[in-house]
């Protein structure tokens, strides 16, 4: 059986939409356990009529404590072999449970996982791929093309993986960029993973959202998450590290473009951003797992600074 963990907060107008995605799957041996988690709106109340009109839907309600402690609980009460994430304003596709399930017995794999497809309320969401790859790694090897950007993991959500490993991790209470913090201990923690080039789960983005907030702690989290994994696979070297320190480079990064007013915003953040920029982009301008384009902007950022590196970025996307 497969576990569907879908944390709920104050999503009334996005719930059944999501819900309903997960009821109509092709694969029929699941649970879906809908964490309330703590909602003001009339969201506890659609996870009720849920639970009281399919037998295969579970609720908890619990003051709210957050994204990690609602995925936590849940996670803690599902009785699957297998567990997924769902956020609660998403959808998937009818065959995700069933493709990701299939992927795992075809290759004995312990993890796999799709790609996003990324929506607005207005915008079509796709449901026929004329194509697709399936590729299969040993779980340091996957870990490594995540850390890399090469496949879809650092989010905990279009994943599968068994029960056994989803377990074993927390994610980190009163955390934002908790994914990036677990996300890489289930590539460590497995044997294989089988990733699909299908587009199988469909993320919705809006304005409201937590990443869509302002500058403060979740800016800082990032930061942190990215100096958390460097300093994990520390001790691997190699290839592993140097994962690790191109996904510094890319949540660094990030900050600096989404904040480009980051030294007036905070001063001492930007001194941060500036200066760990500045020691791993000779790392970065030397790889050459990563493409031209990402090593172009390292080498701006060694040579000519930051604020050219906003204004080349602004300019030309790089």
């Amino acid at each position: 059986m497969i576990s569907v963990i879908v944390p709920v907060y104050n999503v009334e107008k996005y719930l059944s939409r999501c819900v309903d995605s997960i009821l109509s799957q092709t694969y029929k041996d699941f649970e879906i356990i809908l964490f309330d988690d703590g909602s003001t709106d009339s969201s506890g109340k659609i996870c009720d009529d849920y639970a009281q009109r399919f037998n295969c839907v579970r609720v908890l309600h619990s003051p709210n404590g957050g994204l990690s402690a609602a995925r936590n609980r849940g996670r803690a009460a599902s009785k699957g072999d297998y567990i997924t994430f769902v956020d609660s304003d998403d959808v998937i596709l009818p065959d995700y449970l069933e493709s990701l399930y299939n992927l795992i017995i075809q290759y004995n794999a312990d993890i796999s996982l799709c790609e996003f497809q990324f929506f607005y309320d207005d915008s079509e969401i796709k449901k026929e791929f004329p194509s697709s790859e399936d590729k299969c790694f040993p779980g340091l090897e996957a870990m490594t093309n995540m850390l890399y950007g090469r496949i879809h993991g650092s989010s905990a959500c279009a994943i599968l993986l068994k029960s056994e490993i989803a377990k074993k991790f927390d994610f980190q209470i009163g955390k934002y960029h908790e994914d990036d913090l677990i996300s890489f201990r289930y590539f460590e923690a497995s044997d294989k993973v089988v990733v699909t080039s299908k587009k199988l789960y469909c993320y919705f983005q809006r304005e409201g959202s937590i990443m869509h907030s302002s500058f403060g702690r979740i800016a800082l989290d990032e930061l942190d998450a990215a100096d958390y994994i460097e300093t994990e696979c520390f001790h691997y070297g190699g290839k592993i590290l140097d994962a690790a320190r191109a996904k510094k480079f890319f949540n660094y990064r990030d900050v600096l473009f989404t904040y480009p007013n980051l030294k007036t915003l905070s001063p001492d953040t930007y001194h941060r951003v500036s200066s760990e920029l500045r020691k791993i982009s000779m790392n970065i301008i030397k790889d050459s797992w990563l493409g031209r384009r990402v090593r172009l902007s390292a080498f701006i950022y060694k040579y000519f600074g930051v604020n050219i590196c906003i204004f080349v970025h602004n300019k030309l996307g790089i």
